[in-house]
């Protein structure tokens, strides 16, 4: 691991952690080997499809709809003026071309994502170029999930004293070929068509294998019950039975029906020709004005008329069911909250970023 050519994009310094410097080439090697890198080859090759088909039908862009789209990706990072944008982007070894083509890019796949077909077979990074990848990484926001996760495990490394483990390196690597269908006598290969240096691969492998030690040592019973009471208000799940009005004077006037009259919702919803449905729903699903409305009302209860989306709902509660740690939905995300807390402290401790 070297710092590189800082004239190479690619040699950027991300971050350091004990004393070693990640460069952008580093994140995006170490996602691939630890194959996380498919969802977003699978992406750029969307965009690159639907660039395409737009160029083969000599479509006109709506110069007011990139505009939306530009001013969205700049006020989301706070880029107000020009100059802020510029040095944003120069700090990332990008350009405004690089920015603008990015922009008609997304506006492509808004327009003609639905149209195209699907592909056979999944995106692979051989088949793409590594310029389009890394701009489309850093400026679709991707990069940013794939440096963290890397900066967690090279914090759990330098919390762990940076200790070399051969144990734990020979597990993942067999972890790693299996997942990628290669033997060992086809690794050499692998690493050279992805540009990826084996001692490079070695140190992801084996620090992947610490990571995923410290985080397995997370889920004690102690830690879970109280992972779980955080999260309880968020993961707790509704039965609903909902119905739409266009207007709020409607949507009153079932209320009425069914706390004074007696009907039922369904009775309402025939009598009135109103779109209705049952569906479950999970309290985080729900904007925080209304999880309070939804978490203090018991079973068989109305939630007063709301407005969403321009249409008013009148919802009843049928049944609240409160989270269960043996629920796979639950349980993912327990671990997600011991992970995200335990090695945010750690990346605080031992990672210092550097754009």
């Amino acid at each position: 691991m070297t710092e590189g050519n800082p004239a190479d994009p690619f040699a950027i310094p991300v971050f350091t952690a004990g004393g070693v410097v990640i460069t952008v080439a580093q994140v995006v090697d170490a996602a691939q080997c630890r194959g996380e890198l498919q969802p977003f080859l699978d992406e750029v090759r969307l965009l690159q499809r639907c660039s395409a088909r737009a160029q083969e039908a000599e479509l006109w862009s709506d110069d007011a709809r990139l505009q939306e789209i530009a001013d969205t990706f700049r006020y989301e990072r706070d880029l107000i003026t020009a100059e802020e944008a510029e040095r944003w982007f120069a700090a990332r070894g990008l350009t405004t071309d690089d920015f603008s083509e990015h922009v008609l890019r997304w506006y492509w796949k808004e327009r003609l994502a639905g149209s195209l077909p699907a592909e056979d077979a999944p995106h692979s990074a051989a088949d793409e170029t590594r310029e389009l990848l890394r701009v489309e990484l850093l400026l679709g926001g991707g990069f940013e999930t794939l440096a963290v996760a890397s900066s967690w495990r090279l914090a759990a490394w330098c919390a762990a004293g940076r200790e070399r483990r051969g144990d734990l390196l020979a597990q993942e690597l067999e972890r790693f070929l299996q997942r990628e269908k290669i033997d060992r006598e086809s690794l050499p290969q692998w690493l050279a068509v992805r540009a990826i240096d084996g001692r490079w691969l070695d140190l992801i492998l084996e620090v992947e294998g610490i990571f995923r030690h410290a985080r397995a040592a997370l889920a004690t019973p102690v830690e879970e019950k109280r992972a779980l009471n955080a999260l309880r208000m968020g993961l707790t799940q509704f039965d609903v039975e909902t119905i739409q009005f266009d207007t709020e004077s409607a949507a009153r006037e079932a209320l009425l029906c069914v706390t004074v009259d007696g009907s039922s919702m369904e009775e309402v919803a025939q009598t009135g020709g109103y779109p209705s449905q049952r569906r479950q729903l999970g309290a985080s699903e729900l904007p925080a004005e209304l999880q309070a409305r939804f978490l203090g009302v018991a079973p068989g209860g109305l939630i007063e008329p709301f407005e969403q989306g321009g249409q008013f709902h009148l919802c009843r509660v049928i049944e609240k069911k409160e989270p269960d740690l043996n629920e796979p939905r639950v349980r993912r995300a327990v671990e997600d909250h011991l992970t995200t807390t335990h090695f945010s402290d750690l990346s605080r401790l031992h990672v210092r970023w550097l754009f």
